[in-house]
């Protein structure tokens, strides 16, 4: 239709899709809410490309301050339950995953099990996949791996989209049409960050992991809009009758800092969000761990985040949890080893 072809036009010419209104929606999900699939399509994938290009970028401008980290291995978990698994004892069904993360100079790789997630249990499949960013023996600063398919993909900025198969992509869209009520944008900016207290208002006891010691803090005033619409189709195309915007609350979310974690708050951030092009259903993480940082200031990272996920349409809500299961520096031998 015409105004499809408009917004094909607009978007060649490099129109900006990645602003929100007030609401925290941007033009992707006011498509998503009015089921327009062709426009959701050409949106996702444009936001797609965008998105990846950036991150090449971000990795470009970053390399060299990679270089000045020290070598590590890293292990990333994280599992999605619904919030009353906490007093049933557990849930089985739902997806997790384990990162492993690799940092040798300004080279790293990650390893990972689970693509295409757009939700808690939406758009998803099991793959065995590694990703190499600054590759030693690689002109291009990032390479795929599929282990299954047995294929290497060399990647630039202009072909982010083969991140996800034609299937992921398709499987992503259908997630986003088949949502009743559109989620927008994680809202941080009217976040308070408290040390967690238990229901006697004491402050709660330090937790172990990895072997690292640290201490519990809570960020409340997380929130996030719904949009939905209730759509006719007419010959002239689809109609918009009613725009219904909706604001969610969140649970309080859970944070363990670790104040003499190896790596510094931004250096830490700056591996983890390497992250965010595979696991692209979860990017509001990165702002919940952000938005604790004038709290925890740059000599602590969060080990571990439990915050429930910003999700609609169903009987009871989820809980994310990720937490840094494993951490250890390593040598020159053992890191020349996993590029060769």
């Amino acid at each position: 239709s015409g105004k499809h072809q408009e917004l094909c036009r607009l978007l060649k010419l490099g129109a900006t899709t990645d602003v929100v209104n007030i609401h925290g929606h941007s033009p992707l999900h006011l498509a998503a809410a009015i089921k327009d699939h062709i426009a959701v399509c050409h949106l996702f994938q444009f936001v797609s490309r965008k998105n990846w290009a950036k991150w090449i970028d971000h990795l470009k401008n970053h390399s060299e301050k990679m270089s000045t980290i020290a070598n590590f291995e890293m292990e990333v978990k994280w599992e999605i339950a619904p919030s009353v698994a906490k007093v049933l004892g557990g849930f089985v069904g739902l997806p997790s995953d384990c990162y492993r993360i690799w940092k040798s100079g300004s080279t790293i790789r990650v390893d990972y099990s689970l693509a295409g997630l757009q939700g808690p249990t939406s758009g998803i499949r099991r793959v065995n996949r590694t990703i190499i960013v600054n590759h030693p023996k690689q002109s291009s600063p990032v390479i795929q791996i599929d282990h299954h398919e047995h294929r290497v993909e060399v990647m630039s900025s202009e072909d982010g989209i083969k991140t996800m198969t034609i299937e992921e992509v398709s499987m992503a869209v259908n997630a986003l049409m088949s949502a009743k009520a559109v989620p927008g944008v994680v809202d941080t900016s009217r976040i308070t960050v408290t040390a967690q207290r238990n229901i006697f208002g004491q402050e709660t006891n330090s937790q172990t992991l990895s072997g690292f010691e640290t201490k519990g803090i809570q960020v409340d005033g997380l929130s996030f809009n719904t949009i939905s619409a209730q759509v006719s189709s007419a010959e002239t195309g689809i109609a918009i009758d009613q725009l219904k915007i909706q604001k969610h609350q969140l649970r309080s979310a859970e944070l363990w800092i670790c104040p003499n974690f190896p790596l510094s708050f931004d250096e830490t951030l700056s591996i983890l969000s390497l992250l965010e092009p595979i696991n692209s259903g979860f990017r509001w993480v990165w702002d919940v761990i952000r938005s604790s940082k004038e709290y925890v200031g740059g000599s602590g990272f969060p080990m571990k985040i439990c915050c429930q996920v910003p999700t609609t349409g169903t009987i009871i809500d989820f809980t994310l949890t990720l937490c840094v299961s494993r951490f250890e520096l390593l040598g020159d031998e053992r890191c020349q080893a996993l590029f060769d």
